[in-house]
């Protein structure tokens, strides 16, 4: 069990789902799990915050960086009530870690334990939206099971595969959402021909969900290229990949590669 000078208020700035990344890869977990979650929650008492409120935040953060589409089906009543469940599972899971952290009694360590595995199927079903969820989660679940294997030293395998497993999640997160990206771009090649039927320009408009993005390869009647805005479809979808991964996809490597880093063999 942590000591109170352990709970130092460490954590800095705005409870934000980057800033959450930041930290724990900076050094906030680097005392293992149970150390980690206990300043993160001592951080949010200390703000007068809790995990829900902070996973609605995360949820928001990410919706809104989303696709169009995503944001549809994140606004359908059946994903609002089972993101509204997840949240209300995992502000239970919390009350009972900080009641384990002043009692550490072992009933509510094996009720957490049973809760982890629920809630943890429960985001990875809810996919993107709920990926923030999933990580702060993952952390609980290993200082869970970091307790656990005080009684039973097997609890390491059962770590080192959760944390795996975590990973790939993470990585299968990050490919599902480099597909919807491609399949949200239209390319639309473009001709213009002069009087004697012979092309004069021919050009590609690049939508985004129905948005136009920019013109690319316009080239004139000799094939030499004509004014554009220097981009590429490549270069638009570039652009894309990279505001996914540091929006949404690195905040959670961060998490899950510290919390690797971090196993107490």
């Amino acid at each position: 069990m942590m000591s109170d000078n352990q709970l130092i208020k460490g954590f800095t700035g705005a409870f934000t789902w980057e800033n959450i990344g930041q930290q724990i890869a900076n050094g906030l977990i680097s005392g293992g799990a149970g150390f980690a979650m206990g300043m993160l929650l001592d951080g949010l008492f200390a703000k007068k915050e809790n995990m829900g409120d902070m996973f609605q935040k995360f949820a928001d953060q990410i919706v809104e960086r989303l696709s169009v589409k995503m944001r549809e089906i994140v606004d359908t009543a059946f994903f609002k009530d089972n993101m509204q469940e997840l949240i209300n599972r995992s502000r239970s899971l919390e009350t009972q870690y900080r009641a384990y952290l002043l009692v550490e009694e072992q009933n509510l360590l094996d009720d957490m334990e049973e809760d982890s595995f629920e809630i943890n199927q429960k985001a990875m079903s809810l996919q993107m939206p709920a990926i923030g969820i999933f990580c702060i989660q993952k952390v609980i679940q290993i200082a869970i099971f970091e307790e656990k294997k005080k009684f039973n030293a097997k609890y390491q395998q059962l770590i080192e595969v959760e944390i795996n497993d975590a990973d790939k999640y993470i990585q299968d997160m990050h490919r599902l959402a480099i597909q919807k990206i491609d399949s949200a771009f239209v390319y639309d090649h473009k001709s213009q021909y002069g009087m004697d039927g012979e092309m004069e320009a021919s050009w590609g408009n690049v939508y985004y969900e129905g948005k136009l993005l920019g013109v690319v390869d316009k080239l004139g009647k000799d094939g030499n290229p004509l004014n554009s805005d220097g981009k590429s479809l490549g270069t638009y979808k570039f652009e894309k990949y990279q505001q996914l991964e540091k929006d949404i996809i690195n905040p959670a490597r961060l998490i899950i590669n510290k919390l690797k880093e971090n196993i107490v063999k």
